[in-house]
């Protein structure tokens, strides 16, 4: 929003208000999520470690870009602009 980054997180505060609950419910969810993705890298490990480095890298900058693709959505939802604005922030 082309803002310095004290006015960037007052406006991200007051955007969360009402939602930071369901916020922090996502960030746990991605959380637990990540864990599961690395581990099971580490699975792949017992193969070789070659493997199980290559298999973290790929399930984890999968779910990345999936889990950065619904914070810019939340961020988008609360900012309240474009058509995905009018699904309910889950």
């Amino acid at each position: 929003e082309d803002t310095g980054p004290i006015q960037a997180l007052r406006r991200s505060w007051e955007l969360s208000s009402g939602n930071r609950w369901r916020l922090l419910a996502l960030v746990v969810l991605f959380g637990v999520v990540g864990a599961i993705g690395g581990a099971v890298g580490s699975l792949f490990a017992f193969v070789s470690p070659s493997v199980g480095q290559l298999a973290s890298l790929v399930i984890n900058s999968a779910l990345v870009i999936v889990m950065y693709g619904i914070i810019a959505d939340s961020f988008v939802q609360l900012r309240g602009g474009s058509a995905s604005a009018t699904r309910s922030l889950t």
